[in-house]
């Protein structure tokens, strides 16, 4: 959600779609934001799919692409969601 939620953010600032140069903003808020939660393993995952320019993938075939099981997808963002609204987010100030 803050990867795409800064798309938003590029687009209403007049950013083109310029894949790679849009791509390295998003990938770079959205890894602060993983680290600021606490979630390295994420943030690993995240380093791993962004080296691999997983955007420009036309073959879907990069072993870091995000799953197509919607049903983990939708308990995982639950969960997020959950765990927010409950104040149980614990975050913290990291630069990248």
């Amino acid at each position: 959600m803050v990867h795409e939620a800064w798309h938003i953010v590029q687009r209403e600032r007049g950013a083109k779609n310029i894949a790679s140069r849009t791509e390295r903003g998003a990938y770079l808020v959205q890894k602060r934001f993983l680290l600021a939660a606490g979630d390295k393993h994420s943030a690993k995952w995240l380093d791993k799919a962004y080296k691999e320019k997983w955007w420009l993938d036309k073959d879907e075939q990069h072993k870091t692409r995000p799953t197509k099981d919607n049903k983990k997808t939708r308990k995982l963002v639950l969960e997020f969601l959950r765990r927010y609204k409950q104040g149980k987010l614990k975050t913290k100030e990291i630069k990248v």
